[in-house]
């Protein structure tokens, strides 16, 4: 109830519904996750829409601030780049500063992806009280829908609205 988790932040406690019951831990699944999508064709980009982003995230972002981009043929207007401002371009151009190869770059970025849309699905499920191990089924569910696989590697500029949407939807399951 509303008063519980007031009296919950109150006493300076974590609210009853982010306090992990037994089993409920997803860590174990997440490292495994780690293992398979960043030793899967190691060392290989995956080409996740734009070469440019994972081999020159600094010069990408600030062509995307200009609606011409003179650099392709003998010229074109930017087609989407902007979508590529946030979260996406500064994730791969601090990889890019941190001198990370671009390939462990992108896979980690799609590692993220994959857990973060695991995760909100899972707690989605938690917060209307689905048994963990189902919650977690679930989320393993939502992560690995066919959409999400065929995209995570090539469009994951595509899928970051659903991989938002249980995030969105959690704090309305609090009111």
């Amino acid at each position: 109830s509303q008063f519980t988790l007031w009296a919950d932040c109150r006493s300076g406690r974590r609210p009853s519904w982010s306090r992990a019951a037994p089993g409920d831990r997803a860590e174990p699944l997440y490292l495994a996750f780690a293992a398979v999508m960043l030793t899967e064709q190691f060392g290989r980009t995956t080409n996740d829409t734009r070469l440019e982003l994972t081999e020159r995230p600094g010069a990408f972002l600030r062509s995307a601030l200009s609606l011409w981009d003179p650099q392709v043929s003998l010229g074109e207007l930017q087609n989407q780049a902007y979508g590529y401002l946030f979260p996406q371009g500064p994730f791969f151009l601090l990889g890019h500063l941190l001198g990370a190869p671009g390939w462990l770059v992108e896979r980690t970025w799609s590692l993220l992806l994959v857990i973060a849309a695991c995760e909100g699905a899972r707690r989605v499920a938690r917060a209307v009280d689905v048994v963990p191990a189902a919650a977690t089924l679930a989320g393993l569910v939502y992560a690995f829908t066919p959409r999400m696989v065929a995209e995570v590697g090539v469009r994951s500029a595509e899928i970051l609205p659903a991989v938002a949407l249980p995030w969105a939807l959690l704090p309305l399951l609090h009111l």
